[in-house]
């Protein structure tokens, strides 16, 4: 198989001395059967070992698709040709790489996100057992559900658990310059809902949401960056 292989690929590299030498070698015993024509005396020696031998360029070819892989070949000629032609044309060429790279980042980043939110499971315990409730106002516009209405659905028996969360924005002050940040309101049910574990220190309780001081979980990211 390897050496099937090797000797595919040094035909590869040396294919133009190696059909030269098979062109010659057919031209050769053409000429051979021709003079032993001329000296049987037929009448038409050159025609005669002409259809013996067959078509020389046909043989060649033949010889490349056993030597070579004609795909490869195939390829290597597209690439050829379609290198030459976008040379040629230096406008076209730029404007088809660009719209290449942008088409590739697009994709790329289209991709990232569908893995993400679609493929990607969420980093929460029994995550295929989460759900969001939201609720519809005006017909139109959805919105979380509000804090009052979490204790009926507490009463679910169909819910093992049941978390309030709002979203929100907040200003970071302190030794650095301000800076807007994202925020979750939330409670002390949100974090034994999803099944989490504090890297550091703990989650709120509920002596924290009754308390006049709430405590702030900050995300890895915020905490490496900022504090």
């Amino acid at each position: 198989m390897m050496s099937k292989f090797w000797r595919r690929l040094q035909f590869w590299w040396h294919r133009d001395q190696m059909e030269a030498e098979l062109r010659e070698e057919m031209e050769t015993h053409r000429r051979l059967r021709e003079a032993a024509l001329r000296e049987a005396d037929h009448p038409s020696p050159t025609s005669r070992s002409t259809r013996v031998m067959g078509n020389t360029t046909l043989a060649v070819e033949d010889a490349r698709a056993v030597w070579l892989w004609p795909w490869l070949e195939s390829l290597w000629l597209d690439l050829k040709h379609g290198a030459r032609g976008l040379r040629r044309q230096p406008t076209l060429t730029i404007t088809a790489l660009l719209t290449i790279a942008v088409g590739s980042g697009a994709l790329t980043t289209a991709f990232a996100v569908a893995h993400t939110v679609l493929l990607k499971a969420p980093p929460y315990t029994n995550a295929d057992r989460l759900v969001q409730i939201l609720q519809v106002q005006d017909g139109r516009r959805r919105s979380q559900v509000a804090s009052v209405d979490v204790d009926v659905l507490r009463s679910a028996s169909t819910l093992e658990g049941v978390a309030f969360a709002a979203l929100n924005s907040v200003s970071l002050t302190g030794a650095e310059l301000p800076e807007n940040a994202r925020a979750v309101l939330t409670d002390h049910h949100l974090f034994p809902v999803l099944g989490t574990v504090p890297a550091l220190g703990r989650w709120p309780t509920q002596e924290d949401d009754n308390g006049s001081v709430r405590p702030v979980v900050l995300s890895h990211h915020l905490w490496q960056r900022r504090y």
